[in-house]
């Protein structure tokens, strides 16, 4: 496979940066050279160098591919024999995620010589609780471990490309995803009486969506629906949907 690697990433709670940290580790490991790049608004990413191998590693949300990651697919530049992987980090069901990565990389001249879903806890404090301490720890143990597997596969050639099936239910949910949000997370934002105005979910936004508006955070229409703001809040003062009296998820970046 190719010396070198580049591994664009987006993760919004940090279940997918440990994902795209121990692929990277394993491909050191191997003496493969590979360079993690976090995709944000804040940070401009070059073009894959030629000769490069391109992966990518992302949540699922709504089953489907995150928007930003999306946008990045479908600006890159086109090549006639890149080789790309993909990494694609859930909670239960990547749903369509791969195959949606897989189409804007085709597009771009790219061949996907592997594609692998991991599934560490969920994030989604607005719509579900979070996992126990100890099970959350067990799936995310158990994400580190399968992509080692698969990077391991992936350099001896013997990858494979993960494809889930995808009932009507699922393929609807993704669609309905696309469209109505972050309509909803938008508009039920705000904070309870706990907010300091310390302003760290607006600076911890990675697309700049939250501004700081006399020492209270507002939130605008680009929300990625990332969590990370409702998730780092060092007073757990942020509440959306259906947030309230729900435990941070704190696995991740925090």
């Amino acid at each position: 496979m190719n010396e070198k690697v580049s591994l664009v990433y987006f993760s919004g709670t940090g279940n997918t940066r440990l994902v795209a940290y121990a692929a990277a580790e394993e491909f050191k490991s191997h003496g493969v050279s590979c360079s993690l790049k976090e995709l944000s608004t804040r940070t401009l990413l070059d073009d894959v160098p030629e000769g490069e191998m391109l992966g990518i590693a992302f949540p699922v949300y709504g089953l489907g591919l995150p928007g930003i990651m999306r946008r990045f697919l479908a600006g890159l530049k086109k090549t006639e024999n890149g080789n790309c992987f993909i990494l694609a980090n859930a909670h239960s069901n990547a749903g369509l995620s791969i195959s949606q990565a897989e189409k804007l990389l085709c597009r771009k001249g790219y061949s996907v010589k592997g594609a692998v879903s991991t599934f560490t806890p969920s994030s989604s404090i607005i719509t579900e609780d979070t996992e126990p301490d100890d099970r959350a720890e067990e799936m995310r143990t158990g994400a580190v471990g399968k992509v080692k597997g698969f990077i391991d596969d992936l350099i001896y050639n013997k990858a494979s490309k993960e494809s889930a099936g995808v009932n009507f239910r699922e393929r609807t949910v993704s669609v309905l995803f696309r469209l109505a949000m972050p309509g909803p997370v938008v508009k039920s934002a705000c904070t309870t009486e706990k907010c300091s105005g310390c302003g760290v979910c607006a600076a911890g936004c990675p697309v700049n969506n939250i501004e700081m508006t006399g020492e209270k955070p507002s939130w605008g229409k680009s929300c990625e629906v990332c969590m990370r703001c409702i998730n780092l809040c060092p007073n757990n003062a942020v509440e959306m949907m259906s947030s309230a009296g729900r435990n941070q998820y704190k696995g991740g970046l925090i």
